[in-house]
């Protein structure tokens, strides 16, 4: 189980896809404001994966396994999911690079989520 505290980013990533590997660096160098939990499944050859320890490096918090890609219903990657200190989503989507889901930790914690982007609390 993965508690946080105050607003988080998840990015979902792999291995294999394209700008995954930029993305990582979110993960081993962490977002403003926001703590950060990088999640990858486990690859296909198993674990201990040497290409999957040189994906994530020596820093960051990462999780692996289905766990997280089921609990916030991710069918791939890239991806990520903003959640505030209640736990509930404020923003998600595919993560289109670093620059791109940094702006959108900083617009939700300045209190204004992309509304295209935004998660209907209500619905």
């Amino acid at each position: 189980m993965v508690q946080f505290a105050g607003t988080s980013l998840v990015v979902f990533l792999s291995t294999t896809c394209d700008g995954c590997r930029d993305l990582a660096c979110l993960v081993r160098e962490g977002v403003g404001g926001v703590s950060v939990l990088g999640v990858l499944r486990v690859p296909p050859g198993g674990l201990p994966s040497g290409e999957l320890s040189s994906f994530v490096g020596a820093k960051g918090r990462w999780l692996v396994g289905d766990d997280a890609f089921e609990a916030y219903e991710v069918s791939s990657a890239p991806f990520f999911v903003i959640v505030d200190a209640a736990g509930d989503v404020v923003v998600e989507g595919v993560a289109l690079g670093r620059r791109d889901v940094a702006e959108h930790c900083a617009r939700v914690l300045a209190g204004a989520p992309d509304a295209v982007r935004a998660v209907d609390k209500d619905g």
